[in-house]
């Protein structure tokens, strides 16, 4: 909600599974006249998706689909981070594939988000936490990650008004 009520753009998801962070995210994209961009392959990869989620996220997303842009691909795609790369961004969760070039890849696609950059799972892997803690320094952010949270926040740096 602070994002959409401070910064302009679109929200954007990376890894959407079933849905239901889409959806949270939709209700409050809606309120402000905003999109969610929601990038998934939806193929099944061992890691999470089995069949069936992308028909799952669509039931689940139904009441709020108005909001919600739809990029079935994968987020490592040119295409796909060309896309996410020409959208403005007030706030970016990314949850895709858990290994560290495409966290990290991730991160670098939406990096130009005028405010937070959430970082789902950063405990999941040392990959993950490698790839969030690299993603700061090369985005030139900030990394919170309290200890009572799975996700990790890439927070812009303060700028001086001196």
């Amino acid at each position: 909600r602070y994002c959409a009520e401070q910064h302009p753009g679109c929200f954007v998801e990376i890894g959407c599974f079933k849905g239901e962070t889409t959806r949270a995210l939709a209700l409050v994209a809606g309120e402000f006249g905003r999109k969610v961009l929601a990038v998934d392959p939806w193929l099944p990869d061992g890691q999470s998706c089995q069949g069936g989620e992308y028909e799952l996220f669509l039931e689940n997303t139904k009441a709020c689909a108005r909001h919600i842009e739809v990029l079935r691909a994968s987020s490592t795609d040119p295409a796909t981070i060309l896309r996410l790369k020409s959208v403005p961004i007030s706030f970016a969760f990314v949850d895709g594939f858990h290994e560290y070039a495409t966290c990290l890849s991730d991160i670098r696609s939406v990096s130009h988000a005028s405010n937070v950059i959430a970082v789902d799972d950063v405990r999941w892997s040392d990959e993950v936490l490698l790839a969030f803690r690299k993603g700061a320094w090369i985005t030139g952010r900030t990394p919170i990650h309290p200890n009572i949270c799975r996700e990790g926040y890439l927070l812009p740096r303060a700028t001086s008004t001196k």
